[in-house]
């Protein structure tokens, strides 16, 4: 489910575990699994068009990308929306799926034209594989790491 600033509840029937995100002024929902849950019916990217209150799919957006991909965090990647992380599911020629968590980055390429964005892999890699996370900035003058406190035991 996303709920955008216009209070809208943005819902797709038959998709869940995607990643919502705004864009150039839309609402957008990418990835997830579909009704069928084995990935027959493709999983486009879809903008929600707020003045019509219907969702668009992106009919080239998913053509390089798994056949399901879901659970991934969201950030920005080189000032394009990004996927990190998350699923990647391949539908296996008997039925059923074969999923695994990935550290894959995808990058939104965007064209003037909506029906045209594409996701493409990026070269970036996310360092463990995770799934169903969110994706903090944090300046690179953070220390992360263990270690032990002053005057601590």
């Amino acid at each position: 489910m996303c709920i955008f600033n216009d209070n809208s509840l943005i819902y797709k029937i038959g998709k869940f575990d995607q990643t919502c995100f705004t864009y150039t002024g839309h609402g957008y929902a990418a990835g997830g699994w579909n009704v069928d849950m084995l990935g027959l019916r493709p999983n486009w990217t879809e903008r929600y068009d707020a003045a019509g209150r219907e969702w668009n799919a992106l009919n080239l957006s998913q053509t390089e990308m798994p056949d399901i991909f879901r659970s991934s965090g969201y950030g920005v990647v080189e000032n394009k929306p990004a996927l990190i992380g998350g699923v990647s599911c391949t539908v296996k020629a008997g039925g059923g799926t074969e999923c695994t968590k990935t550290n894959t980055v995808y990058r939104l390429r965007t064209h003037t034209e909506p029906d045209n964005y594409k996701w493409e892999e990026a070269s970036e890699k996310v360092t463990t594989p995770r799934s169903s996370h969110l994706v903090i900035v944090a300046p690179n003058t953070v220390k992360f790491g263990c270690g032990a406190i002053a005057g601590g035991n």
